[in-house]
């Protein structure tokens, strides 16, 4: 959100990464441990587990009562540990590899091996091999589903069990099983059918004291590393000095924006909860940032006010303001920061997709999710319609050798009435850029930004002659940075549409991380979008 005032312009620089503000998945972090309840079939053992599972044996030991590793009994279920990720922004889960050896299929490797952990559908959707002719040397993507808990159902139970349903079993004997009430494994669960015998649930999960760890009932509240990395890039395209945060938890964002001011930097903090904060304390004074930062112990509303009473000395002051605090109070903060901020400045809202669920209706929203629906809604809302609140946009030069293509969407572009701040040219960029960079050439270091999307062998190309035509503390952005996720694939494993950009992108990103002139920060949106500030 840019604050504005007639004849104040903004850089499209600005546009686009105010846009990328309120970007969310529908994950965003995983947590480090999650246990699959592992079905031990006649035949299996420790060792075959422990290697289908990319364990160890005295690993998955220690989180069950196994004294003896020969003495695993068929039959019987065992818990493996592994670590649960955000997978491509859209749902949590783990990868395994497997090794594929002859006679293998789908089926076998899902319901066999696995033990119902994943499914064929799931094998067929995260490999290419085609299920009649599965090659004897593959390595197959195992993704088995997992959970970090609800804290919407209870902050008791931090450690969750992946638990395929088998024939025969109910709800209440699995309570027993467990030793857990049947209501609470329901409240985790709340659409299983318990007596499908082929449905996945997830059961608070014991660690290896055998004790049921609690949940940090707050840490899907933490800013992920690419949003802070973004943060950080557009403080500094801003030239911020003084920023406001409202929601701190332990201060990642915090030190993120810290380490972005320069050293007479001033941050005011505000959190009710000084517990969480001396957690990433450490951290800030470590990082040799802590005298940029005034950290208020207070609810935000009280704060504000008093800020903004006659006495109150800070109106006008910030230059921006990052709110990740309670849903319900976002329209109040907002009408408090809007006096707080500098005409020109920026207020940034964290979660305004809230998993997705502001475009959903509430019956098929998560019931961990609906007590802040609503409000992210209407703020949404609400600042669509506030007149104080604007983007602007300058003058654009857009190249593409397609013109019919870009006639396609010309129409809504003269909807909106901003046709006459787009000058496009009908070229191959190459030999266009080249002229811009001739000694006839006029635009060399005009540009404030600059959107690579076109033919990915020629990413390093266009980078070249795009480091020359940003500004310096300008940005250049390059989409498609992960390639459907083929950048950490080996070839064989990539289908084969994707295959001839797969070695340009990884190039890309390597040339990128190297080169001196820029500071990058990865954006997990879309297919990947890597920002380049540049510095020299």
């Amino acid at each position: 959100m840019f604050r504005s005032e007639l004849g104040l312009g903004f850089l499209v620089i600005s546009f686009c990464l105010s846009f990328c503000l309120t970007v969310e998945s529908k994950c965003s972090k995983g947590c480090d441990l999650a246990l699959g309840s592992y079905y031990v079939w006649n035949g299996s053992n420790l060792t075959f587990i422990a290697n289908v599972t990319n364990g160890s044996i005295n690993d998955i030991m220690s989180y069950n009562q196994i004294a003896n590793a020969d003495s695993v009994l068929s039959g019987t279920r065992i818990n493996v540990p592994f670590s649960c990720e955000c997978i491509n922004g859209e749902f949590l889960g783990h990868v395994f590899q497997y090794s594929v050896i002859s006679g293998d299929t789908y089926q076998k490797v899902a319901n066999t091996y696995y033990a119902n952990l994943t499914t064929e559908t799931w094998l067929q959707k995260f490999n290419v091999y085609d299920p009649s002719r599965i090659p004897d040397t593959a390595q197959l993507n195992v993704t088995v589903n997992c959970s970090c808990g609800n804290s919407s159902v209870s902050k008791a139970y931090g450690l969750f069990i992946t638990y395929p349903l088998r024939l025969g079993q109910s709800l209440q004997s699995i309570a027993t099983e467990t030793n857990l009430t049947a209501d609470l494994i329901r409240s985790y669960n709340p659409n299983a059918n318990f007596s499908s015998g082929s449905d996945l649930v997830y059961i608070p999960g014991k660690d290896k004291n055998g004790k049921y760890p609690s949940l940090n009932s707050r840490a899907e509240l933490s800013v992920p590393p690419d949003e802070g990395l973004f943060l950080s890039m557009l403080l500094k395209l801003m030239n911020a000095k003084k920023t406001l945060e409202i929601g701190v938890f332990t201060g990642y964002s915090l030190l993120t924006t810290a380490l972005a001011l320069p050293h007479d930097g001033q941050i005011v903090a505000i959190d009710p909860n000084r517990e969480a904060f001396e957690v990433g304390l450490p951290f800030i004074h470590k990082a040799g940032v802590e005298h940029k930062i005034n950290f208020i112990e207070s609810d935000a509303i009280s704060v504000l006010n008093e800020m903004l009473s006659d006495e109150g000395k800070l109106k006008m002051e910030f230059d921006f303001v990052f709110v990740d605090a309670d849903k319900p109070n976002y329209i109040n903060y907002h009408e408090q920061a809007i006096k707080l901020v500098k005409v020109g400045g920026v207020i940034a809202y964290d979660n305004t997709l809230w998993y997705g669920s502001v475009v959903s209706n509430e019956e098929e929203v998560p019931e961990r999710l609906r007590a802040s629906q609503k409000p992210i809604i209407e703020l949404n809302k609400y600042l669509a319609s506030d007149p104080r609140i604007e983007i602007a946009q300058i003058s654009i030069v857009a190249i593409d050798p397609n013109r019919e293509a870009f006639e396609v969407g010309l129409p809504f572009i003269q909807k909106a009435g901003v046709e006459h701040k787009i000058n496009f040219i009908e070229s191959d960029a190459i030999s266009v850029l080249n002229e811009m960079l001739s000694d006839e050439g006029k635009l060399k270091m005009e540009f404030d930004f600059v959107f690579v999307d076109a033919d990915k062998p020629n990413y390093i190309n266009y980078h070249e002659q795009a480091i020359k035509l940003v500004k310096v503390g300008g940005v250049i952005a390059y989409d498609n940075t992960l390639w459907y996720g083929s950048v950490v694939s080996n070839e064989e494993e990539v289908p084969e549409r994707l295959r001839a950009s797969q070695k340009p992108i990884i190039e890309l990103n390597k040339y990128l991380a190297s080169d001196p002139r820029i500071e990058i920060a990865q954006i997990s949106i879309g297919d990947g979008v890597t920002l380049c500030r540049r510095v020299l």
